[in-house]
């Protein structure tokens, strides 16, 4: 039974807020951002000059980088203190901070989640190892953006010998959410958000602490209709609900909306554009090859957002699990304004060019401000503490990788084209270890695919070759592979070639051809290839895949160049024709 109808206008809505009071902000970029209640507030500031004094606090930025999302909200007086876990894409509250206007905290985006966690279970903080030895930690910074903010929020603790950070909590006044549909009781069901985000953390820390909880949704239902199971925060949890403009309630702030984003579709993954080769494309194909099979991998925003699209290039996503900080997991993380739905740089910056020809890689123009210098204004991550724990650390660039150690920094590849001293040293404000670095993979800097599925495999092409001497016969192993190209026609006919001319006689040979792909434009090619190595290296031949169709498209191909067209359905029956020639 509907007690009370909570859909209620912007302007009920926001006279909740109180001069004062510690708002908590929702959203990631452009997703979940409640854009129609920050005009809102706004509009209310502007025309009362209140609310005023306002402490704002959000994981990560819900801004565009220019007016909209917390932008709305930078105004002498509207603001008191920000505690964000990411500025990037608010300057003009970061303005704020820096000209010494608002106090001003940037502790780390998962932490101010944890934080509404335990605010809602009323703990005396969160515990973690997290920003140790970085600017958030109280023995360099403690988060502090500016000479006017004084306040402790971080103190450090040791615990059975060991030191961490404890990040104090503080009550949650005014909750501002969003979600897809309500109705008159406040449940909010979240059908078309690209993100849930943290919006059931905050609400109850806002409900824990005495506060409202303001909700932005783009449509209502009527009593007692929605699915129960769909229902994202209950309406218990909600005070008040207002429905949005739909220019306000983008699901992002690149794209009105997408099926995909929202789960409710699968993209095709082969109909996915690949990124130019450009300076942004090379360091991610570079990070790609420290992908580790089966794991899971978090990207940052920013270049990292290229290696999900090198995944998807090279094919290997299927071994994957990519995720992003908002909480996405699975699927390919876009970028732009669109990043979070579903750690790495240039070597300098500013004005940076670059060029590719023939495999090397020229720097065609310098950027104008290097990135590897004596010390950095804020230490957001600490390569110290990372080698003295033992955790892995590489620097990947447009032209060189580096590697913390213990001892330091360590050059240890550098790209085909690029000179150490002239590109490298020359534009580094310290000396790296430098003992002999090997080349970068000259496939990060070609057109063509790099096969890193075959690599990432350990199955090679050189790996799937296996002969028995006392048979004579050559076993290939194409399951999974892929011809494209004829470059890789001619990989397969060089490295096949290679076995045979060392076992110096013909072979009888079975291949496996379950999982294999030949794309059409290279079927000929790849035929008159078969045929070249049949006359000249095979004393029989036979191949088998579970495939009627690679069986048919096999068997054609090997017809129309007159050779006896072989092709069974299982191993057995390949080997038992092969015995039977011997």
């Amino acid at each position: 039974m509907t007690l009370k109808n909570k859909i209620v206008s912007m302007d009920e809505a926001t006279a909740i807020i109180r001069d004062g009071d510690t708002m908590s902000v929702s959203g990631f970029v452009g997703i979940g951002t409640p854009d129609e209640l920050l005009i809102a507030i706004e509009r209310r500031f502007l025309r009362e000059r209140h609310p005023g004094g306002l402490t704002l606090v959000f994981a990560a930025a819900p801004g565009d980088g220019k007016d909209r999302g917390l932008n709305r909200l930078a105004h002498k007086g509207l603001v008191k203190r920000v505690i964000g876990g990411h500025w990037g894409l608010v300057p003009k509250v970061a303005e704020m901070a820096i000209d010494n206007e608002i106090e001003a905290y940037n502790l780390p985006l998962g932490v101010v989640a944890h934080l509404y966690r335990d605010i809602a279970a009323r703990r005396p903080g969160s515990i973690t190892k997290v920003g140790l030895r970085t600017f958030v930690d109280p023995r360099l910074e403690g988060g502090k953006l500016n000479s006017v903010t004084k306040e402790d929020l971080v103190e450090l603790i040791e615990i059975d010998g060991e030191t961490w950070l404890r990040y104090k909590t503080f009550p949650i006044n005014v909750a501002l959410i969003r979600g897809t549909t309500c109705d008159p009781n406040g449940n909010i069901t979240m059908e078309r958000e690209a993100l849930t985000l943290d919006n059931l953390a905050s609400a109850m820390a806002a409900k824990n602490s005495r506060g409202f909880v303001i909700a932005q949704v783009e449509r209502t239902a009527a009593a007692d209709s929605l699915n129960p199971r769909e229902v994202q925060i209950p309406g218990v949890l909600v005070d008040c609900v207002v429905l949005s403009k739909p220019e306000n309630h983008l699901q992002t702030y690149g794209t009105a909306y997408n099926h995909a984003y929202s789960g409710r579709q699968r993209v095709p993954v082969d109909r996915i554009e690949p990124m130019a080769l450009d300076e942004r494309k090379m360091i991610a194909r570079r990070c790609a090859f420290e992908l580790p099979l089966g794991g899971v991998v978090n990207l940052g925003i920013g270049i990292p957002e290229g290696v999900a699209a090198v995944a998807v290039e090279e094919r290997i996503l299927k071994y994957l699990t990519l995720t992003a900080e908002p909480g996405i997991l699975g699927g390919i993380p876009q970028g732009g304004l669109d990043f979070g739905a579903a750690l790495a740089g240039t070597f300098t910056a500013g004005g940076l060019e670059v060029a590719v020809a023939d495999g090397k890689l020229a720097i065609v123009k310098e950027g104008r401000a290097p990135k590897f210098v004596e010390a950095v204004e804020q230490v957001t991550f600490s390569g110290d503490y990372a080698a003295e724990i033992g955790q892995p650390v590489l620097y990947v660039t447009e032209r060189c990788v580096l590697r913390r150690t213990v001892a330091g920094m360590e050059l240890i590849e550098v790209a085909p084209g690029v000179d150490i001293e002239r590109d490298i040293l020359a534009h580094m404000q310290f000396k790296p270890i430098v003992h002999e670095p090997k080349p970068m993979d000259g496939r990060i800097f070609r057109p063509a695919s790099m096969g890193l599925e075959q690599l990432l495999l350990g199955l090679s092409l050189a790996d799937r070759i296996t002969y028995d001497q006392e048979r004579n016969i050559l076993f290939i192993n194409f399951e999974g592979f892929q011809v494209r190209t004829v470059d890789d026609v001619e990989l397969v006919r060089r490295e096949v070639e290679a076995r045979c001319n060392a076992i110096g006689r013909k072979v009888a040979l079975i291949v496996n051809y379950d999982g294999f792909y030949l794309d059409p434009v290279v079927t000929d090619a790849y035929m008159s290839m078969i045929t070249y190595m049949e006359q000249r290296h095979y004393s029989s031949a036979s191949r088998y895949t579970t495939s009627a169709f690679m069986r048919m498209k096999l068997g054609a191909g090997l017809a129309e160049r007159n050779l006896a067209p072989h092709v069974f359905e299982t191993w057995a029956e390949a080997q038992a024709f092969t015995a039977a020639q011997s």
